[in-house]
């Protein structure tokens, strides 16, 4: 027989999923990817807080379906041997049921063999995960071909679009619905995507809460991070340093740090929490190594906001970054940045080649911008052998031509709401 605690953490399980429930009526793009009667687990990774729970909650909703929360540390010592028994009380909480959602499963040992184990019993399973090491690929081989994974963000400005309920066609209207949407715009680059922060009473300080339990519940606890200050310093740096290139070895000169492979390590931890994404410079030669790399927030509100003059090319940069990342998966292509003599902010990589550029520049309409922007593209463009070229402005839509190339001008506000 299972402890009597066992019984407890899924009955205060199942009251949380009732409020789950009540609380998933927000429909996002992201529900759509989620298919619940495909014979392979369904997993939902990104950063805490950007609404995983909630979204698997929204979709399940209308089938049978239990829950389960291993973020209970009185659910941390399950074990193979109790794997039945476990089940067995599931039904006994839930009665019966054809699906299950599990939050943090990563955290029980076995987990990728429990994962199996549930599939085996015929059951619909849907994972939700804020660590992205445990479902990349490289960690383990034992779930290769049996899941799917769905990558998700905080929430896009298509959906906070929604959300508001005004039309995506408003910015075509009046003045005054101009500078309404302008607004809806402006205040997404400053509070971000995070769900909790569109509640008409959210908690200011949510980010920085969220960061802290990152940094020391999640991180520190995982790792036993030995120089905790310099830890915490990098993140900061790395989160006002957003849309720029970073040299691992400038950065320990920075930070303070003895060994360049600290920082790589240490990188790497932010990244596994989704705090900080990496983009790697693009090379011809795959065996080269690349010491560069340009660094993103998984989402605005991360940027330390004294610092911040909105609306700027870091801003839009950042944001674009995000959105490409959106669709990266279920679209099946890579992300680079391309510098040369000049930069082209991304690439998008498809099966060996870039089928796409694109390049930010807020300020598109000054000629200087202009020219330099158009120049940057047209000898990327050539250089890739790639003609397919965007730029994404601040608010100017139109097509122009250089040297037989044809590059699309659109505004940032547009591009994300297609």
């Amino acid at each position: 027989m299972l402890p009597d605690i066992y019984r407890s953490a899924l009955a205060e399980n199942k009251i949380d999923k009732e409020k789950n429930v009540n609380l998933s009526s927000i429909f996002r793009l992201d529900s759509e990817e989620i298919f619940l009667n495909s014979p392979l687990a369904q997993v939902i990774t990104g950063i805490r807080g950007c609404g995983k729970t909630t979204l698997a909650h929204y979709r399940l909703k209308n089938t049978n379906y239990a829950y389960v929360c291993f973020d209970d540390a009185r659910l941390l010592n399950l074990d193979r041997e109790q794997w039945n028994q476990f089940l067995i009380l599931l039904h006994e909480v839930y009665n019966d049921f054809t699906h299950i959602l599990i939050e943090e499963i990563q955290k029980i040992d076995g987990w990728e063999d429990f994962i199996i184990f549930l599939l085996t019993a015929g059951l619909k399973v849907v994972v939700t995960c804020s660590d992205n090491t445990a479902f990349n690929g490289k960690t383990n081989n034992k779930l290769t071909g049996r899941y799917k994974l769905i990558e998700m963000f905080p929430l896009s400005f298509k959906d906070v679009v929604r959300i508001s309920e005004l039309p995506t066609s408003i910015v075509r209207h009046t003045i005054r619905d101009k500078g309404i949407f302008q607004n809806l715009f402006n205040n997404y680059c400053r509070n971000g995507g995070f769900p909790s922060a569109q509640m008409p009473e959210s908690d200011p300080r949510h980010t920085e809460n969220l960061t802290n339990k990152i940094i020391t519940s999640d991180i520190c606890r995982k790792y036993n991070v030995l120089h905790l200050n310099a830890f915490i310093s990098l993140a900061k740096y790395l989160a006002n340093n957003y849309s720029h290139e970073i040299s691992y070895n400038h950065i320990k000169d920075v930070i303070g740090l003895k060994s360049e492979n600290t920082v790589r390590k240490y990188i790497g931890y932010l990244e596994e929490m989704y705090l900080i994404m990496v983009l790697p410079k693009f090379v011809t030669d795959k065996k080269t190594e690349v010491r560069y790399r340009k660094v993103y927030v998984a989402d605005t509100s991360l940027i330390d906001n004294n610092f911040v003059y909105y609306n700027t090319a870091d801003i839009i940069e950042n944001l674009v970054f995000i959105e490409l990342c959106r669709h990266r998966n279920a679209s099946k292509y890579e992300l680079f940045y391309y510098k040369n003599k000049y930069e082209v902010n991304f690439v998008v990589y498809k099966t060996g080649k870039a089928i796409k550029l694109i390049s930010v520049a807020p300020d598109i309409d000054r000629r200087v911008t202009l020219n330099r922007t158009v120049k940057s593209l047209v000898a990327a463009s050539n250089e890739l052998n790639c003609s397919n070229l965007l730029i994404i402005s601040s608010d100017s839509d139109r097509i122009i031509k250089k040297d037989g190339k044809e590059i699309e001008i659109v505004s940032i506000k547009n591009w994300l709401t297609m």
